[in-house]
């Protein structure tokens, strides 16, 4: 299982950084800092992949990621989860052809593994997988996933 994070999309950024957390993000300031939300981050999420997904889907992006979002209840987490499902229809049922076209400029040509389109679906799938699953946990316990923006 490969999930396109910054360890895998080494120079993709800026990030965006998820964070699973019992309560909201609420800054200190205007926008938070690393240190306040560091420890719950499970995810950094590289700007180029939102790009593809948004590509790949023909979907704008369900979140605005210069924001910093909290999603506190279950309809809004929810919207997200329902979202990326969709996203993970929409990616499995295209072509090998579609895949490539549509990632042709995008971060996995640069990579030096993990090309063909059997596995640029995969890591896909794979990344979008693993959020939705921290998406129906925090449904599941009342808990916020937080966005913290570029």
């Amino acid at each position: 299982m490969t999930i396109l994070n910054k360890d895998v999309l080494i120079e993709c950024g800026p990030y965006l950084d998820w964070c699973y957390r019992d309560k909201p993000l609420v800054p200190i300031d205007l926008w938070p800092s690393y240190n306040e939300y560091e420890k719950d981050i499970f995810f950094y999420m590289s700007i180029e992949l939102l790009e593809c997904l948004c590509h790949l889907t023909n979907q704008h992006s369900p979140f605005d990621p210069y924001d910093l979002i909290n999603l506190t209840d279950s309809k809004s987490l929810k919207n997200l989860f329902d979202k990326f499902k969709e996203w993970v229809n929409i990616i499995e049922s295209l072509s090998k052809e579609e895949i490539i076209k549509k990632t042709k400029y995008s971060f996995f040509f640069e990579r030096t593994t993990n090309t063909s389109a059997d596995e640029i679906r995969r890591d896909l799938l794979d990344t979008l997988k693993f959020i939705i699953e921290k998406l129906n946990t925090a449904i599941n316990n009342g808990h916020t996933i937080t966005i913290v923006g570029i």
